[in-house]
């Protein structure tokens, strides 16, 4: 079990200015992305590559697993934590004020995004996707199947880049207009 930097792995990875605290995978502490026969995104620090969440210019590798347990990751001003997965799987990232958050139970996947007080949630259910966005009383849904790729969340006059999930960018929402967008854009 190790993570990757370039083509060498590390059981604690440090790469540049990024630090990664293990990973506890039973009784293995690893800095990993794969236990067991449980897979994860590969971290390569060489190119700064990693899955599902983007924040800033750093993305960082969702969270899958079984029974395992995880630790932190900081890089910069970015925060990862992860929470005990089992049947439930969650993780959250937050990047300044704005908080990211994802969630699986079984085959069902739950993203939130908080950016002030607008909420983004998003529920994958099989190969369907729903977005539901709140911004202030107004609600907007959209539903989409495949690798559909969604704007992200605009609040005020700041963005910031919204929970990847997989192959899906979720809905755009203004928050000062109420304006809850549901444009597609492709890949």
């Amino acid at each position: 079990m190790y993570a990757w930097c370039g083509s060498v792995r590390y059981s604690a990875l440090q790469c540049a200015t990024v630090r990664y605290s293990a990973v506890q995978c039973g009784t293995v502490r690893d800095g990993a992305v794969q236990c067991e026969t449980v897979r994860y995104s590969a971290v390569q620090c060489s190119t700064m590559r990693y899955s599902a969440v983007q924040c800033e210019t750093v993305r960082y590798s969702a969270v899958q697993c079984e029974t395992v347990r995880y630790s932190a990751v900081q890089c910069s001003r970015v925060r990862f934590r992860a929470g005990r997965c089992g049947t439930v799987r969650s993780s959250l990232v937050q990047c300044g004020a704005v908080r990211y958050s994802l969630v699986q139970c079984g085959t069902v996947w739950y993203s939130a995004v908080e950016c002030g007080t607008v909420m983004c949630s998003a529920v994958q259910c099989g190969t369907v996707r729903y977005t539901a966005v709140q911004c202030g009383a107004v609600r907007c849904s959209a539903v989409q199947c495949g690798a559909v790729r969604y704007s992200a969340v605009q609040c005020g006059t700041v963005r910031y880049s919204v929970v990847k999930l997989w192959a899906v960018r979720y809905v755009t929402v203004q928050c000062e207009t109420v304006r809850c967008g549901t444009e597609i854009v492709g890949r």
